[in-house]
């Protein structure tokens, strides 16, 4: 992924069903605060002085789980 002038991603996510209404509100979690952090709006953002590194950004609702672990690098 590249981010934005900002400095973050959104990620993106849809129900299948789409017609699927939750019992429960959408959890995002970073495995690696350090490396990027993630909102509960799935904004992804890298942490504050770490030029690479990796982690693993988990959504959960109900019985769904979902994951993508990201890479991040510097560029020069």
């Amino acid at each position: 992924i590249e981010l934005n002038s900002a400095g973050y991603y959104k990620l993106d996510w849809k129900y299948d069903p789409q017609d699927y209404e939750p019992y429960n509100t959408l959890k995002w979690t970073s495995s690696n605060p350090e490396v990027a952090t993630v909102n509960d709006e799935g904004y992804v953002r890298p942490g504050e002085g770490v030029n690479s590194g990796e982690t693993t950004i988990t959504l959960e609702c109900d019985y769904v789980k979902s994951e993508i672990t990201l890479k991040f690098f510097e560029v020069n």
